[in-house]
């Protein structure tokens, strides 16, 4: 094991993430650098990128399932302290269903006063 995936995962556990989140963050991680054949920590924002464009284009997976800027994150922001991360990666758009408004269900009709 490297240094920097056992500094990685100690961090993790210090933060109480569960170990299916630590084993899938390490994966990611690992990942990221075999498609690069480089350190993770020799790596920026632009293969950063291409990463994601890999997956997304040659991969063919959705934003959904791509969850590799979750693991990516935490190395870049918590394990190697890097600023740089939260304004150069892009972000998958977020979908919120609105309020439910009640629309469809029968309420009494509003009266008019005369």
């Amino acid at each position: 094991m490297t240094e920097l995936r056992r500094r990685m995962q100690e961090e993790l556990r210090l933060r109480n993430f569960s170990p299916q989140t630590i084993r899938s963050y390490t994966a990611t991680v690992a990942d990221f650098a075999r498609y690069f054949h480089q350190p993770p920590d020799r790596l920026g924002p632009e293969q950063v990128r291409r990463y994601q464009l890999y997956l997304l284009n040659e991969r063919k997976l959705a934003w959904q399932t791509c969850r590799s800027a979750c693991g990516l994150k935490f190395l870049y922001t918590r394990t190697l302290k890097q600023t740089w991360f939260d304004h150069e990666v892009a972000k998958p758009k977020v979908h919120r269903k609105l309020p439910w408004s009640g629309a469809g269900k029968k309420s009494a009709p509003c009266s008019t006063a005369p």
